[in-house]
């Protein structure tokens, strides 16, 4: 088993990012405020606030009918009218990242679509999704399947789960907790990215990144939380929250990332790394790692690797039970047609 520290990549990487839906839109424009540039950033949501913090003009207004229930087969639907403006943000580029929130309607509508388009011209596309929170069962089906497809159709696919990122803040009043936990979410990003730390320290490579996130299976981010006593106690945070959504132990690559004070030590890490592949199992093949320190508190990032099915599995329980035998699930697209207006019809 091998472990060593990941470096910046010396890859020239032609990289364009799409923020999907109010969580992506949030996510990716506090990403951009970090200072992080995952090549250039890309907004699609079918409401107008959330484009209120972002700088960038590359936006996608998704316009839907007035009235009546909107589903995520309209919401698909109206997005085929900005296909040719998803082609031209996926030109000249060689990677995509996708963020997006799989409880809204635009992310779990949009991201299996231009992950589908992104397959369709050899463009490699990385996905970043964070599931529904776990009272939110009316999201729980349309999530699983969204994530089926694209897992299908992405080269790897980070799961983050809503409802460990939201027990760090039980107290903070709702609007306040969906706001810390976006802002949670992007700078576990950052580091993941290993471009938003000052502090000194290794940062992530990107290379390596990819090459663990590409493995066979899933890929799940974990946190230790806000606040951490010890080194110790944030890997055992970060551990903790991924075992609640698959089972450890059939993790096959792991990533580290140690951000604490500057009295984080070799030691520290060496522990950290110790605890990880104790608890991960005899599947681990590696364990790379990076860290910061001059911060104040201890906190841990983990991603780990290879998982062939998570919790989430469960809410298309018609994957389970179809698996292979589909004649054609894929997620349905509907337009909006005013029948009045139609003449000539032969």
């Amino acid at each position: 088993m091998s472990s060593k520290a990941l470096r910046t990549s010396s890859v020239d990487y032609r990289i364009a990012s799409f923020g999907l839906g109010t969580a992506g839109c949030r996510i990716l424009s506090q990403l951009e405020r970090n200072g992080v540039q995952l090549g250039k950033h890309h907004y699609a949501s079918c409401t107008q606030s959330d484009f209120d913090l972002i700088s960038s003009k590359n936006r996608i207004t998704i316009k839907l009918p007035l009235g009546g229930k909107i589903s995520h087969r309209f919401v698909r639907g109206a997005a085929h009218a900005h296909t040719q403006q998803i082609e031209r943000a996926l030109e000249g580029v060689d990677t995509i990242f996708l963020i997006a929130g799989l409880g809204g309607k635009v992310g779990s509508a949009l991201a299996p679509m231009i992950a589908e388009m992104a397959r369709e011209r050899g463009v490699r596309c990385f996905s970043v999704v964070v599931m529904p929170f776990k009272f939110e069962k009316n999201k729980h089906f349309t999530a699983g399947v969204a994530l089926k497809w694209i897992r299908r159709f992405s080269d790897g696919v980070i799961i983050v789960d809503n409802d460990e990122i939201l027990e760090r803040f039980p107290q903070a009043p709702l609007q306040e907790s969906f706001e810390l936990i976006d802002k949670s979410l992007a700078l576990a990003v950052s580091r993941l990215f290993g471009l938003a730390d000052n502090a000194q320290g290794a940062s992530l490579d990107m290379d390596k990144l990819l090459q663990v996130v590409a493995s066979d299976g899933y890929s799940v981010l974990g946190t230790s939380g806000p606040k951490s006593d010890t080194p110790a106690g944030a890997v055992k945070g970060a551990l903790k929250c991924i075992s609640k959504t698959v089972d450890p132990r059939e993790a096959k690559k792991a990533i580290i990332f140690m951000a604490g004070d500057a009295k984080l030590s070799a030691s520290d890490l060496t522990s950290a790394i110790g605890t990880i592949e104790s608890i991960l199992g005899s599947n681990l093949s590696s364990v790379d790692y990076g860290y910061s320190s001059g911060g104040m508190v201890s906190s841990a990032l983990l991603l780990a690797s290879g998982f062939p099915e998570t919790k989430f599995d469960k809410y298309d329980p018609l994957g389970s039970i179809l698996a292979g035998k589909e004649i054609d699930f894929y997620p349905e697209s509907s337009i909006e047609i005013d029948l009045d207006k139609l003449e000539n019809i032969e």
